[in-house]
C-alpha cells in the first residue's frame, strides 16, 4: 500500500509549493482515526490554513477514515489504510486508500459519481433527503459520509483502483478543499 501512496502523492511532486503535511500507512482502528485526525488539524492550524479550510478537512478526514474502518476488507490481520494530506499553496489535498473487493468498489463508483454531478445545492437537498428517508446498510451507512465529504470537498470526490489480486483491490479516494 504505502507504493501505491507513493504514485498517489507524484501527482503533487510538480507543484512548486508542495507540503506534506500528514503521510500514514498501516492498520486502522477508532483511536488511529482520533490520532490521525487531531494531528492533521494540529498541523494545518500551526501552518495557519484558514479555519474554514481546516474544518471542511477534519470533516472529511472523519468520514472518510470511519468508512475505510467500517466498510474496508480486512486483510490477513487487520483493516489497513493509506493516507496523504499534502498541501499545495491554500489548496489541501487529501488521499485516502483502503482495501476493497470488485462488487463494492463499482457500488462506491456509482453512488460518487452521482454525486459528482450534483451541484451544491442538491447534494445538500440529497443529503437532508437521506437523513430522514435513508435505508441503513448493515453496516449503519445510508451513504452519509460520501455525501458529507463530496459537500465539503471543492472537487468532489475522484476515485481509482489498483488491482492487488484476483477481485481485490485498494481504492483510492481524493478529494480538495
Amino acid at each position: 500500500m504505502s507504493k501505491i501512496l507513493d504514485i498517489e502523492n507524484e501527482r503533487y511532486a510538480s507543484e512548486p509549493d508542495m507540503e506534506i503535511i500528514y503521510s500514514f500507512v498501516g492498520p486502522l482502528n477508532h483511536d488511529r482515526i482520533h490520532e490521525i485526525t487531531q494531528s492533521v488539524e494540529s498541523s494545518l492550524i500551526e501552518k495557519g490554513v484558514s479555519k474554514g479550510t481546516v474544518k471542511k478537512t477534519f470533516t472529511i478526514l472523519i468520514e472518510g477514515l470511519q468508512n475505510a474502518y467500517i466498510h474496508g476488507k480486512e486483510s490477513e490481520r487487520d483493516k489497513y489504510l493509506g493516507l496523504s494530506v499534502i498541501r499545495t499553496g491554500e489548496i489541501v489535498n487529501i488521499t485516502i486508500l483502503g482495501l476493497t473487493d470488485t462488487s463494492n468498489f463499482h457500488k462506491v463508483s456509482e453512488l460518487v459519481g452521482e454525486l459528482n454531478e450534483m451541484d451544491k445545492g442538491d447534494i445538500k437537498a440529497h443529503y437532508l433527503e437521506v437523513m430522514t428517508n435513508g435505508q441503513m446498510s448493515a453496516k449503519g451507512g445510508a451513504g452519509l459520509g460520501l455525501i458529507t465529504m463530496v459537500m465539503k470537498s471543492t472537487t468532489g470526490i475522484e476515485l481509482d483502483c489498483h488491482p492487488i489480486e484476483e477481485e481485490n483491490y485498494i481504492i483510492a479516494s481524493r478529494m480538495r478543499v
